[in-house]
């Protein structure tokens, strides 16, 4: 976000250094953040984030993707927020504004939607069998992914 003097505030765009950097800080934080919140977060909590992913096909399939980026950001908010790491979170909560962005941006069809779906799929599939170092390998690949197809967009 930027603020200039008598033009008031407004998001800017990110560019091609910025998404860079974003996706390096969020590789490394969601996949710490993996690991910690796997000794915190309950059984539960993994399942209902699972049904949650597995609810949004139909709305890909019909274009509305809104449903899609909240189960996203549900996803990756819930597994912060179970990290229990404040400076984790803060970390991830001074991204949000630019992730958010970044993710209507490169939302151009139901193909992204639905290929970081199925990585959230798998993801979870390992978590609830509790391989957290294959899960963490995972959202990393995931986070990989959706940085080279932004950089992709912007290039």
């Amino acid at each position: 976000m930027d603020v200039k003097s008598r033009s008031g505030t407004y998001v800017s765009q990110p560019n091609v250094k910025d998404i860079e950097e974003i996706y390096e800080v969020r590789k490394a934080l969601e996949g710490r953040a993996i690991k910690l919140s796997m000794t915190n977060m309950p059984r539960q909590i993994l399942e209902k984030i699972y049904q949650n992913v597995l609810e949004v096909d139909h709305d890909i399939d019909t274009g509305n993707l809104n449903t899609f980026f909240q189960s996203d950001r549900n996803l990756h908010k819930t597994l912060i927020t179970y990290s229990k790491n404040s400076r984790l979170i803060k970390m991830m909560e001074s991204l949000e504004t630019q992730i958010n962005w970044i993710g209507v941006m490169i939302a151009h069809s139901q193909e992204r939607p639905r290929q970081a779906k199925n990585e959230h799929k798998e993801i979870l599939n390992v978590l609830l069998r509790s391989d957290v170092l294959l899960a963490q390998n995972l959202m990393e690949g995931h986070i990989k992914t959706i940085k080279q197809m932004t950089l992709k967009d912007f290039r």
